[in-house]
Protein backbone atom coordinates (compact mmCIF):
# COMPACT_ATOMS: atom_id res chain seq x y z
CA UNK A 1 0.00 0.00 0.00
CA UNK A 2 1.22 3.41 -0.82
CA UNK A 3 3.03 5.30 1.92
CA UNK A 4 0.90 8.35 1.93
CA UNK A 5 -2.11 6.63 1.73
CA UNK A 6 -1.78 4.79 4.95
CA UNK A 7 -0.49 7.99 6.58
CA UNK A 8 -4.46 9.06 5.63
CA UNK A 9 -6.87 9.09 8.42
CA UNK A 10 -10.28 6.78 7.88
CA UNK A 11 -11.84 10.34 7.90
CA UNK A 12 -9.58 11.99 6.01
CA UNK A 13 -10.15 8.90 3.52
CA UNK A 14 -13.84 9.48 3.87
CA UNK A 15 -13.71 13.15 3.33
CA UNK A 16 -11.79 12.42 0.03
CA UNK A 17 -14.71 10.03 -1.10
CA UNK A 18 -17.52 11.99 -0.66
CA UNK A 19 -15.83 15.23 -2.52
CA UNK A 20 -15.73 13.14 -5.48
CA UNK A 21 -18.22 10.88 -7.30
CA UNK A 22 -21.79 11.60 -6.73
CA UNK A 23 -21.07 13.19 -3.43
CA UNK A 24 -19.22 15.83 -5.18
CA UNK A 25 -19.32 19.42 -4.23
CA UNK A 26 -21.61 20.40 -7.65
CA UNK A 27 -23.94 17.57 -6.73
CA UNK A 28 -24.39 18.22 -3.05
CA UNK A 29 -24.96 22.06 -3.82
CA UNK A 30 -27.73 21.33 -6.76
CA UNK A 31 -29.22 18.63 -4.51
CA UNK A 32 -29.75 21.42 -1.48
CA UNK A 33 -31.06 23.74 -4.67
CA UNK A 34 -33.61 21.15 -5.47
CA UNK A 35 -34.44 19.77 -1.90
CA UNK A 36 -35.20 23.73 -0.63
CA UNK A 37 -37.47 24.12 -3.19
CA UNK A 38 -39.46 21.66 -1.65
CA UNK A 39 -39.32 23.53 1.68
CA UNK A 40 -40.20 26.27 -0.24
CA UNK A 41 -43.65 25.09 -1.60
CA UNK A 42 -44.71 23.14 1.18
CA UNK A 43 -44.34 26.20 3.80
CA UNK A 44 -45.01 29.29 1.71
CA UNK A 45 -47.72 27.68 -0.73
CA UNK A 46 -49.56 25.49 1.78
CA UNK A 47 -52.20 27.13 2.95
CA UNK A 48 -51.92 25.16 6.52
CA UNK A 49 -48.26 26.28 7.14
CA UNK A 50 -48.09 29.25 5.53
CA UNK A 51 -48.11 31.40 9.01
CA UNK A 52 -45.80 29.00 10.97
CA UNK A 53 -42.50 30.18 12.13
CA UNK A 54 -39.89 27.81 10.45
CA UNK A 55 -36.37 27.25 12.15
CA UNK A 56 -33.83 24.83 10.93
CA UNK A 57 -32.43 22.03 12.53
CA UNK A 58 -28.72 22.58 13.38
CA UNK A 59 -26.33 22.17 11.18
CA UNK A 60 -28.25 19.40 8.05
CA UNK A 61 -31.02 21.95 8.26
CA UNK A 62 -29.74 25.63 7.34
CA UNK A 63 -28.80 24.34 3.80
CA UNK A 64 -31.98 24.36 2.46
CA UNK A 65 -32.71 28.07 3.37
CA UNK A 66 -33.24 28.76 -0.66
CA UNK A 67 -34.34 32.56 0.46
CA UNK A 68 -33.68 35.17 2.82
CA UNK A 69 -36.96 35.29 4.53
CA UNK A 70 -37.70 31.27 4.77
CA UNK A 71 -36.75 30.90 8.17
CA UNK A 72 -37.71 33.01 10.70
CA UNK A 73 -36.74 31.79 13.79
CA UNK A 74 -32.90 31.05 15.48
CA UNK A 75 -31.71 27.74 14.41
CA UNK A 76 -33.00 24.71 16.77
CA UNK A 77 -30.46 22.02 17.97
CA UNK A 78 -31.77 18.48 18.42
CA UNK A 79 -29.58 16.16 17.85
CA UNK A 80 -30.16 12.50 16.30
CA UNK A 81 -28.23 10.73 18.52
CA UNK A 82 -30.69 11.85 21.16
CA UNK A 83 -32.94 9.46 19.41
CA UNK A 84 -31.22 6.56 18.95
CA UNK A 85 -32.90 3.19 19.44
CA UNK A 86 -31.98 2.41 23.00
CA UNK A 87 -29.42 5.24 23.58
CA UNK A 88 -33.11 7.65 24.41
CA UNK A 89 -32.03 10.67 26.40
CA UNK A 90 -33.19 14.10 27.33
CA UNK A 91 -30.63 16.86 26.81
CA UNK A 92 -31.29 19.46 29.42
CA UNK A 93 -28.16 21.59 27.56
CA UNK A 94 -30.70 22.12 24.42
CA UNK A 95 -33.98 22.80 25.81
CA UNK A 96 -35.03 24.56 22.40
CA UNK A 97 -37.58 27.12 24.96
CA UNK A 98 -37.13 29.58 21.69
CA UNK A 99 -38.93 26.94 19.93
CA UNK A 100 -41.79 26.08 22.24
CA UNK A 101 -42.56 29.53 23.16
CA UNK A 102 -42.90 30.39 19.17
CA UNK A 103 -45.16 27.75 18.76
CA UNK A 104 -47.53 28.48 21.82
CA UNK A 105 -47.37 32.19 20.38
CA UNK A 106 -48.35 31.67 16.79
CA UNK A 107 -49.93 28.21 17.02
CA UNK A 108 -47.34 25.86 15.86
CA UNK A 109 -43.58 25.71 14.78
CA UNK A 110 -42.16 24.31 10.96
CA UNK A 111 -38.72 23.00 11.88
CA UNK A 112 -36.84 21.95 8.61
CA UNK A 113 -33.44 18.94 8.64
CA UNK A 114 -32.89 16.42 6.41
CA UNK A 115 -30.83 12.76 5.86
CA UNK A 116 -28.92 10.60 4.05
CA UNK A 117 -30.41 7.99 1.68
CA UNK A 118 -31.80 4.69 3.17
CA UNK A 119 -33.98 7.10 5.24
CA UNK A 120 -36.76 9.35 4.88
CA UNK A 121 -37.04 10.99 7.69
CA UNK A 122 -33.80 11.74 10.22
CA UNK A 123 -33.99 10.70 13.97
CA UNK A 124 -34.17 13.57 15.15
CA UNK A 125 -37.34 14.70 13.72
CA UNK A 126 -38.97 11.24 14.27
CA UNK A 127 -37.89 10.29 18.02
CA UNK A 128 -35.64 13.54 19.34
CA UNK A 129 -38.57 16.05 18.78
CA UNK A 130 -41.21 13.84 19.59
CA UNK A 131 -39.43 12.71 22.76
CA UNK A 132 -39.05 17.08 23.86
CA UNK A 133 -42.34 17.44 22.94
CA UNK A 134 -43.64 14.97 25.57
CA UNK A 135 -40.93 16.01 28.13
CA UNK A 136 -42.29 19.51 28.28
CA UNK A 137 -45.56 18.26 28.24
CA UNK A 138 -44.99 16.34 31.10
CA UNK A 139 -42.93 19.24 32.96
CA UNK A 140 -45.72 21.74 32.31
CA UNK A 141 -48.62 19.18 33.89
CA UNK A 142 -46.31 19.11 36.94
CA UNK A 143 -45.75 21.93 37.02
CA UNK A 144 -49.26 23.60 36.75
CA UNK A 145 -50.31 20.26 39.39
CA UNK A 146 -47.31 21.92 41.83
CA UNK A 147 -48.67 25.44 41.59
CA UNK A 148 -52.11 24.52 42.50
CA UNK A 149 -50.81 22.87 45.35
CA UNK A 150 -49.06 25.82 46.59
CA UNK A 151 -52.54 27.74 46.17
CA UNK A 152 -51.20 29.88 43.07
CA UNK A 153 -53.86 28.43 40.54
CA UNK A 154 -56.87 27.29 42.21
CA UNK A 155 -56.88 24.27 39.75
CA UNK A 156 -53.59 23.76 37.94
CA UNK A 157 -55.81 20.39 36.14
CA UNK A 158 -58.12 22.50 35.35
CA UNK A 159 -56.15 25.29 33.94
CA UNK A 160 -54.27 22.96 31.45
CA UNK A 161 -57.83 21.44 30.28
CA UNK A 162 -59.40 24.28 30.47
CA UNK A 163 -56.80 26.05 27.48
CA UNK A 164 -57.81 22.66 24.83
CA UNK A 165 -60.21 19.92 24.50
CA UNK A 166 -57.62 17.50 23.55
CA UNK A 167 -58.37 13.54 23.99
CA UNK A 168 -56.94 12.14 26.97
CA UNK A 169 -53.15 11.21 27.38
CA UNK A 170 -52.00 8.01 29.22
CA UNK A 171 -53.74 5.99 32.04
CA UNK A 172 -51.90 7.38 34.47
CA UNK A 173 -53.24 10.87 33.84
CA UNK A 174 -56.15 10.02 32.89
CA UNK A 175 -56.58 8.26 36.06
CA UNK A 176 -56.40 11.70 37.89
CA UNK A 177 -58.89 13.31 35.35
CA UNK A 178 -56.24 15.04 33.76
CA UNK A 179 -57.19 15.92 29.90
CA UNK A 180 -53.55 17.14 28.96
CA UNK A 181 -52.13 15.15 26.55
CA UNK A 182 -48.87 13.66 28.33
CA UNK A 183 -48.06 10.49 25.92
CA UNK A 184 -45.24 9.82 23.65
CA UNK A 185 -46.46 10.26 19.76
CA UNK A 186 -43.89 8.80 17.63
CA UNK A 187 -44.58 8.35 13.97
CA UNK A 188 -47.31 5.34 12.88
CA UNK A 189 -44.13 3.35 11.38
CA UNK A 190 -42.14 2.83 13.94
CA UNK A 191 -42.61 0.07 16.47
CA UNK A 192 -45.09 0.83 19.54
CA UNK A 193 -42.18 -1.75 21.70
CA UNK A 194 -40.54 2.15 20.99
CA UNK A 195 -42.98 4.18 22.28
CA UNK A 196 -43.60 2.14 25.06
CA UNK A 197 -39.80 1.89 26.65
CA UNK A 198 -39.45 6.05 25.92
CA UNK A 199 -42.88 6.29 27.66
CA UNK A 200 -41.38 4.57 30.87
CA UNK A 201 -38.89 7.12 31.07
CA UNK A 202 -40.45 10.55 30.83
CA UNK A 203 -41.24 10.86 33.87
CA UNK A 204 -37.91 11.01 35.19
CA UNK A 205 -37.04 13.56 32.02
CA UNK A 206 -39.54 15.64 33.04
CA UNK A 207 -37.75 15.45 36.79
CA UNK A 208 -34.21 16.54 35.06
CA UNK A 209 -35.90 19.40 33.26
CA UNK A 210 -37.85 20.61 36.32
CA UNK A 211 -34.64 20.47 38.44
CA UNK A 212 -32.84 22.55 36.11
CA UNK A 213 -35.32 24.63 34.34
CA UNK A 214 -38.69 24.86 36.42
CA UNK A 215 -38.07 29.01 36.54
CA UNK A 216 -37.64 29.30 32.77
CA UNK A 217 -40.40 27.14 32.11
CA UNK A 218 -42.76 29.43 33.88
CA UNK A 219 -43.91 32.13 30.87
CA UNK A 220 -44.16 28.83 28.72
CA UNK A 221 -47.23 27.44 31.33
CA UNK A 222 -48.71 30.46 30.80
CA UNK A 223 -48.78 30.92 26.78
CA UNK A 224 -49.23 27.19 25.76
CA UNK A 225 -53.06 27.07 25.54
CA UNK A 226 -52.24 22.73 24.11
CA UNK A 227 -49.90 20.56 24.49
CA UNK A 228 -47.54 19.94 21.87
CA UNK A 229 -47.28 17.01 19.34
CA UNK A 230 -45.50 16.58 16.43
CA UNK A 231 -46.54 16.37 12.63
CA UNK A 232 -44.11 14.77 9.74
CA UNK A 233 -44.31 15.98 5.94
CA UNK A 234 -41.74 14.73 3.60
CA UNK A 235 -41.05 15.14 -0.50
CA UNK A 236 -43.19 11.99 -1.06
CA UNK A 237 -46.93 12.50 -0.77
CA UNK A 238 -47.55 9.17 1.05
CA UNK A 239 -45.63 10.24 3.81
CA UNK A 240 -46.91 13.12 4.58
CA UNK A 241 -48.84 12.44 8.02
CA UNK A 242 -51.56 14.59 9.54
CA UNK A 243 -54.02 11.94 11.18
CA UNK A 244 -55.37 14.77 13.27
CA UNK A 245 -55.80 17.13 10.18
CA UNK A 246 -57.54 20.34 11.02
CA UNK A 247 -59.88 20.15 8.70
CA UNK A 248 -61.56 23.97 7.87
CA UNK A 249 -60.25 24.98 10.81
CA UNK A 250 -56.70 24.29 9.87
CA UNK A 251 -54.18 23.36 12.41
CA UNK A 252 -56.41 25.72 15.02
CA UNK A 253 -58.97 22.68 15.09
CA UNK A 254 -56.08 20.68 16.21
CA UNK A 255 -56.14 19.48 19.58
CA UNK A 256 -52.78 19.81 20.02
CA UNK A 257 -49.94 22.54 19.29
CA UNK A 258 -48.12 21.41 16.27
CA UNK A 259 -44.29 20.74 15.54
CA UNK A 260 -43.96 20.45 11.57
CA UNK A 261 -41.17 18.47 10.64
CA UNK A 262 -40.37 18.59 7.65
CA UNK A 263 -37.61 16.41 5.73
CA UNK A 264 -36.18 17.93 2.75
CA UNK A 265 -34.48 15.16 0.95
CA UNK A 266 -35.88 12.83 -0.73
CA UNK A 267 -34.90 9.13 -0.56
CA UNK A 268 -33.53 7.85 -3.43
CA UNK A 269 -33.29 3.82 -3.59
CA UNK A 270 -30.27 3.50 -5.96
CA UNK A 271 -27.69 4.84 -8.27
CA UNK A 272 -30.15 3.92 -11.28
CA UNK A 273 -32.85 6.07 -9.86
CA UNK A 274 -30.23 8.41 -9.01
CA UNK A 275 -29.29 8.58 -12.85
CA UNK A 276 -32.74 8.59 -14.17
CA UNK A 277 -33.67 11.17 -12.26
CA UNK A 278 -29.98 13.72 -12.97
CA UNK A 279 -31.22 13.13 -16.50
CA UNK A 280 -34.55 14.59 -16.67
CA UNK A 281 -33.73 17.54 -14.58
CA UNK A 282 -30.82 18.43 -16.52
CA UNK A 283 -33.00 17.79 -19.44
CA UNK A 284 -35.67 20.40 -17.88
CA UNK A 285 -33.00 23.38 -16.85
CA UNK A 286 -31.07 22.90 -19.95
CA UNK A 287 -33.75 22.51 -23.03
CA UNK A 288 -33.43 19.25 -25.11
CA UNK A 289 -33.47 19.01 -29.09
CA UNK A 290 -29.99 20.92 -30.03
CA UNK A 291 -26.61 19.85 -29.79
CA UNK A 292 -26.16 23.10 -27.58
CA UNK A 293 -28.63 21.75 -25.54
CA UNK A 294 -27.14 18.27 -24.89
CA UNK A 295 -23.77 20.01 -24.44
CA UNK A 296 -25.10 22.15 -21.55
CA UNK A 297 -26.60 19.08 -19.97
CA UNK A 298 -23.45 17.13 -20.04
CA UNK A 299 -22.01 20.15 -17.60
CA UNK A 300 -25.45 21.01 -16.15
CA UNK A 301 -26.56 17.49 -15.44
CA UNK A 302 -26.09 16.64 -11.54
CA UNK A 303 -27.20 12.96 -9.23
CA UNK A 304 -29.55 13.97 -6.96
CA UNK A 305 -28.00 13.51 -3.02
CA UNK A 306 -30.28 12.94 -0.13
CA UNK A 307 -29.32 14.86 2.91
CA UNK A 308 -27.27 16.95 0.89
CA UNK A 309 -26.47 18.85 3.26
CA UNK A 310 -25.68 17.06 6.33
CA UNK A 311 -22.02 16.06 7.62
CA UNK A 312 -20.93 19.24 6.15
CA UNK A 313 -17.20 18.57 7.65
CA UNK A 314 -16.64 15.87 5.25
CA UNK A 315 -17.80 17.71 2.11
CA UNK A 316 -17.69 21.45 2.71
CA UNK A 317 -14.05 22.25 2.77
CA UNK A 318 -11.77 23.61 0.37
CA UNK A 319 -9.56 20.84 -0.41
CA UNK A 320 -7.18 20.24 2.38
CA UNK A 321 -7.07 23.36 4.06
CA UNK A 322 -9.58 24.72 6.95
CA UNK A 323 -11.57 26.86 4.86
CA UNK A 324 -14.96 25.65 4.26
CA UNK A 325 -18.38 26.91 2.64
CA UNK A 326 -21.21 27.66 5.30
CA UNK A 327 -24.87 27.37 4.43
CA UNK A 328 -25.41 31.17 4.59
CA UNK A 329 -22.30 31.87 2.03
CA UNK A 330 -23.81 29.12 -0.07
CA UNK A 331 -26.94 31.03 -0.07
CA UNK A 332 -25.86 34.40 -0.46
CA UNK A 333 -23.55 33.09 -3.91
CA UNK A 334 -25.74 30.56 -5.24
CA UNK A 335 -26.20 31.58 -8.73
CA UNK A 336 -22.56 32.85 -8.80
CA UNK A 337 -21.02 29.47 -7.84
CA UNK A 338 -23.71 27.19 -10.07
CA UNK A 339 -23.95 29.48 -13.19
CA UNK A 340 -20.97 27.93 -14.13
CA UNK A 341 -21.63 24.18 -14.23
CA UNK A 342 -19.87 21.49 -12.82
CA UNK A 343 -16.04 22.62 -14.15
CA UNK A 344 -16.39 25.32 -12.69
CA UNK A 345 -18.17 24.85 -9.32
CA UNK A 346 -15.08 24.09 -7.10
CA UNK A 347 -13.29 27.39 -8.58
CA UNK A 348 -16.02 29.88 -8.10
CA UNK A 349 -16.01 28.30 -4.22
CA UNK A 350 -12.13 28.81 -4.00
CA UNK A 351 -12.43 32.29 -4.97
CA UNK A 352 -15.41 33.24 -2.40
CA UNK A 353 -13.93 31.34 0.38
CA UNK A 354 -10.28 32.89 -0.41
CA UNK A 355 -11.53 36.33 -1.53
CA UNK A 356 -12.53 36.85 2.38
CA UNK A 357 -15.80 37.63 1.05
CA UNK A 358 -17.49 34.77 3.18
CA UNK A 359 -16.98 32.84 6.43
CA UNK A 360 -15.25 30.23 7.25
CA UNK A 361 -16.60 28.37 10.34
CA UNK A 362 -18.29 25.12 9.58
CA UNK A 363 -21.70 25.55 10.43
CA UNK A 364 -21.96 28.87 11.45
CA UNK A 365 -21.68 32.24 9.88
CA UNK A 366 -18.68 34.54 10.48
CA UNK A 367 -18.41 37.32 8.09
CA UNK A 368 -19.98 38.23 4.80
CA UNK A 369 -22.96 36.94 2.97
CA UNK A 370 -25.93 35.08 5.01
CA UNK A 371 -28.80 32.74 3.72
CA UNK A 372 -31.50 34.10 6.01
CA UNK A 373 -31.76 37.51 7.92
CA UNK A 374 -30.82 35.58 11.32
CA UNK A 375 -28.05 33.63 10.13
CA UNK A 376 -25.76 37.06 10.21
CA UNK A 377 -27.72 39.00 13.58
CA UNK A 378 -27.15 35.21 15.50
CA UNK A 379 -23.31 35.70 15.56
CA UNK A 380 -22.60 39.19 14.47
CA UNK A 381 -25.13 41.20 16.65
CA UNK A 382 -24.35 41.26 20.68
CA UNK A 383 -27.05 39.63 22.87
CA UNK A 384 -27.99 40.84 25.73
CA UNK A 385 -28.28 37.85 28.56
CA UNK A 386 -31.57 39.43 30.58
CA UNK A 387 -30.36 41.97 33.32
CA UNK A 388 -26.77 40.55 34.15
CA UNK A 389 -24.89 42.88 31.87
CA UNK A 390 -23.40 40.14 30.03
CA UNK A 391 -23.54 40.28 26.37
CA UNK A 392 -22.68 37.25 23.75
CA UNK A 393 -21.13 37.48 20.66
CA UNK A 394 -18.74 35.66 17.74
CA UNK A 395 -16.04 37.47 16.34
CA UNK A 396 -17.80 38.94 13.21
CA UNK A 397 -19.70 40.93 15.83
CA UNK A 398 -16.73 41.64 18.19
CA UNK A 399 -14.73 42.98 15.08
CA UNK A 400 -17.83 45.72 14.01
CA UNK A 401 -16.62 49.40 13.55
CA UNK A 402 -19.41 50.43 16.26
CA UNK A 403 -18.86 48.02 18.82
CA UNK A 404 -18.74 49.93 21.38
CA UNK A 405 -21.93 52.04 20.78
CA UNK A 406 -23.34 48.46 22.04
CA UNK A 407 -20.84 47.85 24.99
CA UNK A 408 -18.78 49.48 27.56
CA UNK A 409 -15.85 46.53 27.68
CA UNK A 410 -14.99 43.16 26.16
CA UNK A 411 -13.40 40.25 26.78
CA UNK A 412 -12.26 37.67 24.40
CA UNK A 413 -11.73 34.06 24.64
CA UNK A 414 -10.08 32.78 21.51
CA UNK A 415 -5.76 31.35 21.12
CA UNK A 416 -5.71 33.97 18.02
CA UNK A 417 -3.82 36.88 19.12
CA UNK A 418 -4.20 38.14 15.84
CA UNK A 419 -7.45 37.61 15.78
CA UNK A 420 -8.10 39.69 19.00
CA UNK A 421 -5.97 42.32 17.48
CA UNK A 422 -8.08 43.01 14.45
CA UNK A 423 -10.83 42.97 16.54
CA UNK A 424 -9.68 45.43 18.80
CA UNK A 425 -8.16 47.46 15.61
CA UNK A 426 -9.90 50.56 14.93
CA UNK A 427 -11.95 51.07 17.86
CA UNK A 428 -9.85 51.33 20.67
CA UNK A 429 -6.05 51.64 21.27
CA UNK A 430 -3.72 49.06 22.09
CA UNK A 431 -3.61 48.71 26.11
CA UNK A 432 -6.81 50.02 26.34
CA UNK A 433 -8.31 49.32 29.41
CA UNK A 434 -11.73 48.20 27.99
CA UNK A 435 -10.17 45.44 25.71
CA UNK A 436 -9.01 42.21 27.21
CA UNK A 437 -7.56 38.77 26.04
CA UNK A 438 -7.94 35.36 27.40
CA UNK A 439 -5.99 32.84 25.03
CA UNK A 440 -7.92 29.71 25.27
CA UNK A 441 -8.36 26.89 22.49
CA UNK A 442 -11.65 27.23 20.30
CA UNK A 443 -14.20 24.83 20.15
CA UNK A 444 -14.70 22.02 17.45
CA UNK A 445 -17.98 23.27 16.88
CA UNK A 446 -16.87 26.66 16.44
CA UNK A 447 -14.75 26.56 13.53
CA UNK A 448 -11.78 28.36 12.89
CA UNK A 449 -12.70 32.73 12.63
CA UNK A 450 -11.08 34.19 9.89
CA UNK A 451 -8.10 37.15 10.37
CA UNK A 452 -9.01 40.02 7.38
CA UNK A 453 -7.80 38.54 4.18
CA UNK A 454 -8.92 35.19 4.30
CA UNK A 455 -6.22 32.87 6.43
CA UNK A 456 -7.50 31.17 8.96
CA UNK A 457 -7.33 32.51 12.90
CA UNK A 458 -4.88 29.51 13.58
CA UNK A 459 -3.97 29.51 17.75
CA UNK A 460 -0.84 31.48 17.64
CA UNK A 461 -0.67 32.74 21.08
CA UNK A 462 2.80 30.79 22.42
CA UNK A 463 1.44 29.90 25.59
CA UNK A 464 -3.04 29.32 25.94
CA UNK A 465 -4.78 28.65 29.34
CA UNK A 466 -7.74 26.20 29.41
CA UNK A 467 -10.80 26.99 30.14
CA UNK A 468 -10.98 26.12 33.42
CA UNK A 469 -7.23 28.40 33.74
CA UNK A 470 -8.42 30.96 32.13
CA UNK A 471 -11.86 31.29 34.30
CA UNK A 472 -10.54 32.81 37.61
CA UNK A 473 -8.86 35.50 35.28
CA UNK A 474 -12.23 36.05 33.39
CA UNK A 475 -14.04 36.45 36.71
CA UNK A 476 -11.55 38.97 38.19
CA UNK A 477 -11.45 41.20 35.08
CA UNK A 478 -15.56 41.75 35.03
CA UNK A 479 -15.65 41.87 38.93
CA UNK A 480 -12.77 44.97 37.89
CA UNK A 481 -15.24 46.30 35.48
CA UNK A 482 -18.04 46.44 37.56
CA UNK A 483 -16.09 48.25 40.14
CA UNK A 484 -15.24 51.10 37.45
CA UNK A 485 -18.84 51.38 36.74
CA UNK A 486 -19.00 49.15 33.51
CA UNK A 487 -22.72 47.95 32.97
CA UNK A 488 -22.20 46.03 29.60
CA UNK A 489 -19.41 43.36 29.07
CA UNK A 490 -19.39 41.46 25.84
CA UNK A 491 -17.81 37.96 26.05
CA UNK A 492 -16.76 36.57 22.42
CA UNK A 493 -14.97 33.74 21.03
CA UNK A 494 -14.64 32.57 17.35
CA UNK A 495 -18.01 30.94 16.83
CA UNK A 496 -19.82 32.78 19.53
CA UNK A 497 -21.57 29.69 20.22
CA UNK A 498 -19.72 27.63 22.59
CA UNK A 499 -16.66 28.81 24.84
CA UNK A 500 -18.09 32.26 25.76
CA UNK A 501 -21.80 30.40 26.63
CA UNK A 502 -20.18 28.51 29.00
CA UNK A 503 -18.12 31.14 30.42
CA UNK A 504 -21.31 33.27 30.85
CA UNK A 505 -23.02 30.59 32.72
CA UNK A 506 -20.17 30.40 34.90
CA UNK A 507 -19.62 33.80 35.31
CA UNK A 508 -23.27 34.57 36.09
CA UNK A 509 -23.23 31.72 38.48
CA UNK A 510 -20.10 33.14 40.38
CA UNK A 511 -21.00 36.46 40.93
CA UNK A 512 -23.94 35.89 41.05
CA UNK A 513 -26.02 37.67 37.95
CA UNK A 514 -29.24 38.01 37.37
CA UNK A 515 -30.35 36.39 34.35
CA UNK A 516 -33.56 37.09 33.51
CA UNK A 517 -36.22 39.96 35.32
CA UNK A 518 -38.40 38.11 37.76
CA UNK A 519 -36.75 34.39 36.45
CA UNK A 520 -33.83 34.96 38.59
CA UNK A 521 -32.24 31.27 38.04
CA UNK A 522 -28.96 32.49 38.39
CA UNK A 523 -29.55 33.33 41.68
CA UNK A 524 -30.74 30.68 42.59
CA UNK A 525 -28.38 28.37 40.82
CA UNK A 526 -25.37 30.04 43.12
CA UNK A 527 -27.36 29.47 46.03
CA UNK A 528 -26.93 25.82 45.67
CA UNK A 529 -23.05 26.62 44.08
CA UNK A 530 -21.46 25.07 47.02
CA UNK A 531 -24.05 21.91 47.73
CA UNK A 532 -24.57 21.05 44.31
CA UNK A 533 -22.42 22.55 41.62
CA UNK A 534 -23.10 20.22 38.45
CA UNK A 535 -26.77 21.45 39.17
CA UNK A 536 -26.53 24.75 39.86
CA UNK A 537 -24.04 25.01 36.23
CA UNK A 538 -26.72 23.35 34.32
CA UNK A 539 -29.18 26.30 35.65
CA UNK A 540 -27.11 28.70 34.78
CA UNK A 541 -26.22 27.30 31.43
CA UNK A 542 -30.15 26.60 31.18
CA UNK A 543 -30.85 30.37 31.45
CA UNK A 544 -27.90 31.50 29.43
CA UNK A 545 -29.46 29.32 26.45
CA UNK A 546 -33.05 30.14 26.80
CA UNK A 547 -31.74 34.19 26.29
CA UNK A 548 -29.28 32.72 23.69
CA UNK A 549 -30.86 30.41 21.36
CA UNK A 550 -27.88 29.78 18.97
CA UNK A 551 -26.04 28.75 22.51
CA UNK A 552 -24.53 25.55 21.96
CA UNK A 553 -22.66 24.71 25.08
CA UNK A 554 -20.61 21.74 24.71
CA UNK A 555 -20.43 19.45 27.56
CA UNK A 556 -16.25 19.03 28.77
CA UNK A 557 -16.64 23.32 28.47
CA UNK A 558 -19.48 23.88 30.56
CA UNK A 559 -17.70 21.32 33.15
CA UNK A 560 -14.07 23.17 32.49
CA UNK A 561 -15.95 26.56 33.09
CA UNK A 562 -17.50 25.24 36.60
CA UNK A 563 -14.48 23.84 37.46
CA UNK A 564 -12.64 27.11 36.64
CA UNK A 565 -15.22 29.59 39.05
CA UNK A 566 -14.46 27.00 42.01
CA UNK A 567 -11.17 27.54 41.93
CA UNK A 568 -11.36 31.40 41.91
CA UNK A 569 -14.05 30.97 44.87
CA UNK A 570 -12.20 28.37 46.61
CA UNK A 571 -14.38 25.75 46.45
CA UNK A 572 -11.81 23.06 44.98
CA UNK A 573 -8.92 21.68 47.51
CA UNK A 574 -6.48 21.36 44.33
CA UNK A 575 -6.36 23.97 41.68
CA UNK A 576 -4.44 23.97 38.87
CA UNK A 577 -1.13 26.28 38.76
CA UNK A 578 -1.59 29.13 36.50
CA UNK A 579 0.60 30.00 33.94
CA UNK A 580 2.92 32.96 34.94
Amino acid sequence: MDAALQQRSVGALSRAAKRSGSDALYDRLRSCLADAAFVRETLRCTPAYRALPVAANLRCGMWYAGTPDIFTLPPAHFKSTDGHTSHWRFSTARLNLHVATAAAERGGVALVDATTRGKTFPDALTKTVPMWCATLNVALRRLALREAERGQRADGDRALSERQGCETGNDKHAAAGDAWDTAIHLPPWLPASESGQIAARLEGWADELLEVAAPLLEPLLCALQRPLRCLWVGQLSSLIVNEHHGGEGGLDALPFTPIVCVSASMPVADAAAQAAQAAVLAAQSVGAGTAAGAAAASDQSWLYVPGAGDDEESWARLGRSKLALTAGAFWANSERILAGGRAHCEAEVAKLLTGGRCGTATGDQTNGGAGSTYVAEGVSTPTRLGDSGLLLCGAAGAIRSDIFEHVDAMLGLTCSEALAVAVAGGTEPTGSWRVALLRVPGSKREGKARRPGGSTAACDAPESLSLREAMPRALALVRAWRTRGVKRVLLWCDGGVDVCVCAAAALALAMPLPLASGTDASASAAESLIDDPKVAMRRAAAAVCALYPRARPSRPNLKAARLGVEDALGLNARAPQQHT
